[in-house]
Formats: structure tokens, sequence, C-alpha cells
């Protein structure tokens, strides 16, 4: 990821081939460790405790997430090249902790024997789980691509505006994260939890066309926000009910890549149904939210094997 973002930072005349290139590594670099780190999380902190240590990891990351549009945009006034470079040099000042931090921790050392991944596929309800997961993806990952465009191409808002908008996405779930999971985790099992939060994602996106003010974009973030929020402690919950003995990695690390796969599709199928409907925005967005509203519905349908979070 550092290495991308310094190249792009420092390149003047750089392709977008070599762009697609730079970005599908550090779309793999991200499939690695991601699973990974969760995986770790699950192995390592009691069943009782998931959700809320997940929680924390989240707050403290969507700390990150609402200041960095803030200061991508002031950067972007100046220079977007200022962008990647700083991206890229905190980027390496990251792996520089985690590799000392971790240079002598258990944590990643696992003693199990290695087995084949298609053992995966023989479970039906994990697989129905991740191909849900993977349709509301595709909505989810509009929020930095066409909405992104929408915002800058179609509304013609300032640079720095935007950021100030999808800062309040990392603000949200700094500020509420926490408690929302505390109350879910009493009062609402993980499979109506993820329902909620898809219902959410669709309410936000489905605006996404009336909306024509500061207010009213800030508001459907807000929604948005509060869809992620609900959809991804409750996600690793799931995944890590779902998962067998000594196979906590393997799911983690096949849904991962399911919903990396949504992540990278999103954008495209978002961008074809915009050119279809001959860019009216109103109707788009409104048919990119169904992927939502069906994942709402279908995670009702969903029965983990094992007990989840809430039902310890």
């Amino acid at each position: 990821v550092f290495l991308f973002l310094v190249v792009i930072g420092l390149e003047n005349d750089f392709s977008r081939f070599n762009i697609i290139g730079l970005l599908s590594l550090s779309y793999i670099a991200a499939s690695i460790f991601q699973p990974l780190a969760q995986a770790a999380l699950t192995d390592h902190i009691s069943t009782e405790g998931f959700l809320k240590a997940f929680s924390f990891v989240r707050v403290a990351g969507n700390f990150s997430w609402a200041l960095a549009p803030f200061i991508t945009g002031k950067l972007a006034s100046i220079n977007i090249k200022y962008i990647f470079l700083s991206s890229g040099l905190f980027s390496l000042f990251a792996s520089i902790i985690i590799y000392f931090f971790y240079k002598n921790n258990q944590v990643f050392i696992k003693n199990e024997s290695i087995e084949r991944l298609y053992e995966i596929f023989h479970d039906r309800k994990f697989l129905f789980f991740c191909l849900v997961s993977f349709l509301l993806s595709i909505t989810v990952s509009q929020m930095f691509s066409t909405l992104g465009v929408f915002l800058s191409d179609f509304k013609k808002l300032d640079k720095e505006i935007i950021g100030y908008i999808f800062s309040i996405n990392g603000l949200t779930v700094f500020l509420f994260q926490m408690p929302v999971s505390i109350f879910t985790q009493k009062f609402i099992i993980p499979r109506i939890a993820m329902s909620i939060g898809a219902f959410l994602y669709f309410l936000g996106y489905v605006f996404v066309g009336y909306a024509d003010s500061f207010s009213q974009y800030a508001l459907i973030l807000f929604f948005i926000s509060l869809g992620e929020i609900f959809i991804l402690p409750f996600s690793q919950s799931i995944v890590a009910s779902f998962a067998k003995k000594n196979r906590m990695g393997r799911y983690m690390g096949f849904y991962s890549m399911v919903a990396v796969a949504g992540w990278s599709f999103g954008p495209y199928i978002g961008g074809r149904i915009i050119e279809l409907n001959s860019n009216e925005y109103r109707i788009s967005f409104q048919q990119i939210s169904f992927f939502a509203l069906f994942s709402s519905f279908a995670y009702l349908f969903l029965k983990p094997k094992k007990k989840t979070v809430k039902e310890v």
C-alpha cells in the first residue's frame, strides 16, 4: 500500500492501466492482512468480549476515517499528489509499528493442519451468508465511487465540502459504535442486527437522488454510517459462529475475499446502472439501494450453526 501510494504521488503521467494494476495489488495485500487480523482478534478474545473488542478497534479506526476526508480535502485544494504521498507515509509508519509490536508475539502463529479450501463449499448456510453479504457490498461500495462522482461532477460540490460530508461517516462510527454495539448485544440477535444495518444502507442510498443541501447529504451519510455500525461487528460475529475448530482464518479469509469482490464489482455495477439510466441519478441510486433491501430481508432467514455473541 505504501509503494502504491508513493508511486501514484510521485508520477506525473500515470496511465489508468498502471493505476489499476497497482490498486489490484493493494487490494490483494488488504485481503491478506484483513482476515489475519480478524482471525487473530477472534481467536484471542472470549466469545462474550468479541463484539466489544471489535467495536473498540472500529472506534479507533474510524477516528482516522473522520479526520482523513477533512485533511485530504485541504490537501486536494493545494495539490492532489500530497494526498497519496502523506497516505503512503502513514501506511509505512503503520507497517513498522505492526512489525516491531508483533515481532515476538504469538498472535499470528497458528498450529493447525492445512486443509483444502473446498471444505467451505459444503457449508451451505455460510455460503448463503457470503452471497447475501456480496450483494450488500455492491450497495456499500458506492460511497467512495459513484456517490463521490455524483457529489463532485453532477452536484458540483467543492472537494473540501465533499471531504466534510464523508467525515460524517468516520465521526458517526467513532461516536456511536460502542454504545450501539453494547445495546444491540444485549437486546438484538446478530441476524436481526444485520438486517437492520442493511435496511439503513437502503434508506441512505434510496434518498441520495432527492438530496440537495449539505444537511441532507449529512443525514444520508449518518444513516449509511449507522448501517455500517450494525453490519461490520456482527458480520464478524456470524462468521466466527460458522467457523469450525481451527478453521477461523479460513472462514475469515473466504468472507473477506467475498467482501473485497463486492467492493471491486460494486463501482462497476453502479456505474453501469447510472449509464443505462442515461445519468439519471435518482432512479439509479434507487436501483442500487435495492441490493441492500434484498440483503435486509435475506439476513432474516439466516440461522448460524453455533451460538453467536448474543445467544451465549
